[in-house]
């Protein structure tokens, strides 16, 4: 639910700047994770998971901009799909890993 909510109001966040949308979402990260590492009920808990799913859902949004921004003008179109790339890569990599797991 944290992650829809961050990828949905991201983008109108991306106005007032990227590096301060980037650190916004790691101050939510930080306090999300506090929350969830010493939570004393289970409120606490799903409140911390909540704040980081909003971080991580803003961070898909905001790495691939700042990438094609960054890049030169020949590589930025490949750099910001590069990003979801990626991504699929690492969740198929953990799918293999953890299939003993199960």
């Amino acid at each position: 639910m944290g992650a829809v909510v961050g990828a949905l109001f991201s983008g109108s966040f991306a106005a007032y700047g990227r590096w301060k949308c980037l650190i916004i979402c790691n101050m939510f990260l930080l306090v999300g994770n506090s929350l969830s590492l010493y939570w004393k009920n289970l409120t606490y808990l799903i409140i911390g998971k909540f704040l980081y799913g909003i971080s991580a859902g803003a961070f898909n949004v905001f790495c691939p901009l700042m990438a094609k921004e960054m890049a030169p003008k020949e590589v930025s179109g490949p750099a910001g799909s590069l990003f979801a790339v990626m991504q699929v890569l690492g969740i198929l990599m953990i799918s293999f890993v953890c299939i003993e797991m199960v």
